[in-house]
């Protein structure tokens, strides 16, 4: 931690690992060591860092388009997933690399417009009604309108949030990201934390948060006994149900969750 501590205030700091850093440009990381000052007077103004040819790239980009019709299928398919299978999703979103987002990243980029890391109901809106008339939302503008906002409440993963958080699109666009076994036993190690070879819905609990989930918890439990009785293995998942209960995706079967 001393070390840690000592890089911080000298900004001693390295882009690495390289598969974390691969995706972002040369001028970004350029940016990022510009800004990285220890010397507040040797800091670029705020007037400065928008005149970096990084920060005029993003404000004069142009408009990239609507969702790619795989995307926008598997954000409505999305919602008619359980909130089990939903959080199971999230999971597994957290133990995805760089590369395996890549395409996901891209659509993200096209409706966080005001680079937040978040999406408002809005600009989700104003992206995917642009392709309402090409009949991939519902025939009216009232019922595109509607469908939009369905989508955007199911992936309001803690309803108290006002906007979809990266993480969250992650998990609802799985189906679009290059998922492997590796992340399918990573997310299983993580809920099976103690190492027993099998998880529990309260392991499942555990790993999220009582505090997070408690107002959800009796329906979670309702659904983790109907997708124990699925697979047929008991109140205890091993590893081979839960892959049968996540993947492969996204040819699973929504009805395990």
């Amino acid at each position: 931690m001393k070390e840690v501590r000592d890089n911080i205030l000298n900004a001693r700091f390295s882009f690495e690992p390289a598969e974390y850093w691969s995706h972002v440009s040369e001028s970004a990381k350029e940016f990022i060591s510009h800004i990285l000052v220890v010397d507040p007077a040797l800091r670029p103004t705020a007037e400065e860092c928008q005149s970096h040819p990084w920060m005029r790239e993003w404000v004069n980009r142009e408009d990239v388009g609507g969702l790619s019709p795989a995307v926008q299928s598997a954000l409505r398919s999305f919602r008619g997933f359980s909130d089990m299978r939903k959080l199971l999703c999230e999971v597994i979103g957290f133990t995805l690399l760089p590369d395996q987002i890549t395409v996901l990243r891209k659509e993200f980029e096209k409706l966080d417009v005001d680079q937040t890391g978040e999406i408002s109901l809005e600009n989700l809106k104003k992206v995917l009604m642009a392709n309402a008339g090409s009949g991939s939302l519902g025939a009216t503008v009232t019922a595109a309108e509607d469908e939009v906002e369905d989508i955007f409440n199911s992936m309001r993963l803690h309803k108290k949030d006002t906007t979809i958080h990266w993480h969250h699109f992650l998990a609802a666009g799985l189906s679009e990201c290059a998922v492997d076994g590796r992340n399918h036993r990573i997310a299983f190690d993580r809920i099976d934390h103690d190492g027993k070879g099998y998880i529990t819905f309260d392991d499942v609990v555990k790993l999220t948060g009582p505090e997070t989930l408690k107002r959800r918890i009796p329906s979670l439990k309702r659904e983790w006994g109907d997708s124990i009785f699925l697979c047929k293995s008991g109140s205890r998942i091993p590893y081979e149900d839960f892959v049968k209960i996540m993947g492969p995706l996204p040819d699973v079967d929504d009805n395990m969750l």
